[in-house]
């Protein structure tokens, strides 16, 4: 597998969280890695909020709400990041997660799709798990960043990242193919589901 470079998706409040970052960069030394500024969605005013129309559930509170949204703000960063640079091949990563590759990841068949999740295991697809959940690992090629951001662009109304890249695999416009890549070589540490930035974030507890 072919990466051209690495983006961790880092809030800097998360001190506790800095061991899997040196860890992401001690493992992949040998390839560029750019720290993605995460923004704390608590920061963002009542105002700020309203504006970005979020669909979430009736009884979502405040802080969900800005959680979802200041995760789903620094996902759509790293995709400028990776437009603007024209970069290809980007392995974007949450900054609590480790490589559990059982080889260098060099070695694994380059994904199919343009934006592939590096987090599903062959269990998962026995189960026919259709849908997209976390965001843990995903790579992009440069055509796929491109799209999806184009489709972010575009969108009234946003949703959860995850969720709403759901949402971008069925609509009709998409041009970029995007698939789960069933070797599950990234995770998070045991016991834990989602990542520090979400929850930090307000969007679990």
């Amino acid at each position: 597998m072919k990466i051209e470079k690495i983006i961790i998706n880092h809030l800097e409040l998360a001190t506790e969280r800095k061991k899997y970052v040196d860890g992401i960069k001690e493992t992949f030394s040998h390839i560029p890695i750019h720290i993605n500024k995460g923004i704390y969605g608590q920061e963002l005013s009542e105002e700020e909020v309203s504006n970005y129309n979020l669909i979430t559930r009736w009884n979502s509170s405040m802080e969900l709400k800005k959680g979802k949204i200041g995760c789903y703000l620094t996902h759509k960063n790293a995709l400028k990041y990776i437009v603007k640079n024209k970069l290809n091949n980007v392995l974007v990563l949450e900054d609590d997660v480790f490589y559990t590759g059982d080889k260098s990841i060099e070695e694994y068949p380059q994904p199919e799709q343009d934006i592939s999740y590096l987090c599903y295991s062959f269990a998962d697809k026995k189960a026919r798990k259709t849908n997209i959940y976390g965001t843990l690992s995903i790579l992009y090629t440069y055509d796929g960043a491109k799209d999806l951001l184009n489709y972010l662009d575009n969108l009234e109304k946003i949703r959860g990242f995850d969720y709403q890249l759901n949402w971008y695999n069925r609509a009709k416009t998409r041009k970029a193919s995007i698939g789960k890549y069933y070797t599950k070589i990234f995770d998070y540490p045991k016991g834990k589901q989602f990542s520090y930035l979400s929850n930090k974030m307000g969007n679990f507890k």
